[in-house]
């Protein structure tokens, strides 16, 4: 298995000569970098922009999410045996565990605390599932819904330390399929609450990938948008986020993704206006060295270089190596936001590959990996 470990990575912009270097890199030269979210978008839950979508879940130190149930009325099946069988197809060892890696300590533990009574409704058959422009067809009831789970819930449960609220429905009562991270805001307790996880059926169907489908649900909690298409099966992403594949295991996020939730420090990027740089790129899965080079193309998109192995988080990336991928803040969650270059596969050793005025090379010196991109 050819591992990219220690690469040289060299930009040239013909305009203008200019080094940066690792050790001496600036908030004032990130923020080049920091494109901007659509300002047309109102109460925006999640973005790939700046500034961070405000009331997302906290991006460090150790988070409480309350585990409830809800089943239709009648429903037999419903009990508490089953209600902690359900809780335990979480596995959130591994749910605490992905964070505190991709967030390299960052968020310390995710607790999630299990009320095991289920919470009743005359019948559950009325939520529907959504995506993108049909949400707002159905979003009225899940938020009566989910209020109506909390008003419940209140009288038993102290809130005022939660960060968030997961609810499982009972799979034999509900029609419910997918989950969904819903950010409407709620009040129990005096505590605004504006995290919510809605786990249907799928959560069951998806069996041992039942943490890796919670993960991608906080993700939308914590401020990031889905990578796949909702209109058709478009797929400018593959197997490189969560985002872009919700319940399967072995992948984490882009180098992009934690910059934005302030899991990168600044002198783990690269941002490169114009000139020459030279670095060392070391996976992502690291928890120190350089991690990004990003080149700022307008006030919306920016192009990212970075480096990912078949290793921690990342195991089940199917082609690891250096890749290259443009992110673009204009575009909504749901319609590509992010597009890997390179028919979505990393630049081999030895070629290189050109992208509007970019050409990335990947080169092999004196048993050293070198990566070389040219802006002009």
């Amino acid at each position: 298995m050819r591992k990219f470990r220690f690469l040289i990575i060299k930009v040239t912009i013909t305009s203008l000569f200019f080094t940066f270097f690792q050790l001496n890199f600036s908030n004032a030269e990130t923020n080049l970098c920091k494109i901007e979210n659509n300002k047309l978008w109102t109460k925006l839950p999640h973005g790939l922009g700046f500034p961070r979508p405000e009331n997302r879940l906290p991006n460090k130190g150790t988070l409480n999410f309350k585990v409830l149930f809800a089943k239709s009325s009648g429903s037999t099946v419903a009990n508490e045996k089953s209600a902690e069988d359900l809780y335990k197809k979480l596995q959130p060892e591994i749910v605490s565990s992905f964070y505190n890696q991709v967030s390299n300590g960052s968020v310390q533990k995710i607790q999630f605390e299990p009320y095991y009574s289920w919470i009743e409704f005359d019948k559950l058959e009325s939520l529907k599932d959504a995506a993108g422009d049909e949400i707002k067809l159905v979003e009225a009831e899940w938020r009566t819904f989910v209020s109506k789970t909390l008003e419940t819930a209140e009288p038993q449960i102290d809130f005022t330390k939660s960060d968030g609220v997961m609810i499982i429905l009972d799979p034999n009562s509900s029609y419910l399929r997918l989950g969904y991270g819903l950010t409407d805001e709620y009040t129990v307790d005096g505590k605004k609450l504006s995290s919510v996880v809605l786990l249907g059926r799928a959560y069951v169907q998806v069996g041992l990938r039942s943490p890796y489908l919670v993960i991608h649900e906080l993700g939308h909690l914590f401020g990031l948008p889905d990578l796949y298409s909702f209109q058709d099966s478009t797929d400018t992403v593959d197997y490189f986020s969560i985002m872009n594949k919700a319940a399967v295991g072995g992948i984490g996020y882009f180098g992009w993704e934690r910059f934005i939730l302030g899991w990168l420090d600044d002198p783990q990027i690269i941002c490169h206006k114009a000139g020459e740089v030279a670095g060392n790129l070391v996976p992502l899965t690291k928890a120190n060295g350089l991690k990004m080079i990003a080149v700022p193309i307008s006030s919306s998109q920016v192009l990212v270089v970075e480096n990912r192995t078949k290793e921690g988080i990342d195991k089940m990336i199917p082609n690891p190596g250096i890749i290259a991928y443009v992110v673009d803040s204009s575009i909504e969650g749901g319609k590509n936001p992010i597009k890997v270059l390179n028919n979505k596969k990393p630049i081999k050793i030895g070629s290189s590959f050109v992208y509007d005025n970019v050409k990335i090379e990947v080169l092999k010196k004196k048993g050293k990996n070198n990566v070389k991109v040219s802006v002009s």
